[in-house]
């Protein structure tokens, strides 16, 4: 599946919105590199959900932990005034972020139960890759807020999926990863109803 593919629902809906507002394109250059940052932090995001994937094969843990997804939305929800989003909005792209997250760690155990092995990689220990996505986070609420006023436009989901496919060829990331991307984006835009 390549990532043209897999941003369909995301790229659908272009479609169905008023050409009118559409962008220059030099406008459009711009506003897709001011999406670059949040991208590529989600590209790392979702990579460390290998090693997560890992840390649970071998401590023989469940993928989903309710109450460490509870905690990391209260503290987003709490951290978004810093970065001037609203809270239900922050938790929202936390949420996506996290089932990102969780789409790779199950793919991937699917496969390595299959399999029957794991890769001998490097292990890391799931604090130091809490600590990491926590650090994370914070750059991704920070992105977000950046992009604050491309969120909102008609020609957001177009930009959106266009960087997202562009930048996903470059980090060759694999389906598994492409997906993963599809979804992080997926609450990205802001459409108003009636646009």
């Amino acid at each position: 599946m390549t990532l043209r593919s897999s941003l369909l629902p995301l790229t659908a809906v272009l479609f169905a919105l008023p050409a009118a507002h559409a962008s220059s394109p030099s406008s459009a250059a711009s506003q897709s590199s001011a999406l670059e940052p949040l991208i590529q932090s989600i590209i790392e995001r979702n990579a460390i959900a290998d090693q997560v994937a890992l840390g649970k094969w071998n401590g023989h843990t469940p993928v989903f932990d309710p109450a460490r997804e509870q905690q990391l939305l209260e503290s987003v929800r709490h951290k978004a005034h810093r970065y001037q989003l609203q809270p239900d909005d922050a938790a929202l792209f936390q949420l996506g972020q996290m089932e990102a997250n969780r789409l790779i760690q199950y793919q991937l155990l699917d496969r390595w139960h299959r399999e029957g092995k794991v890769p001998p990689t490097q292990r890391i220990s799931l604090n130091e890759l809490r600590h990491q996505l926590d650090t994370l986070q914070d750059n991704q609420l920070e992105a977000l807020a950046r992009i604050e006023p491309l969120r909102h436009q008609n020609d957001c989901a177009e930009t959106v999926s266009r960087t997202a496919q562009r930048m996903a060829r470059q980090s060759t990331l694999d389906n598994e990863h492409r997906i993963a991307l599809t979804r992080s984006l997926g609450d990205i835009c802001q459409i108003p109803t009636g646009a």
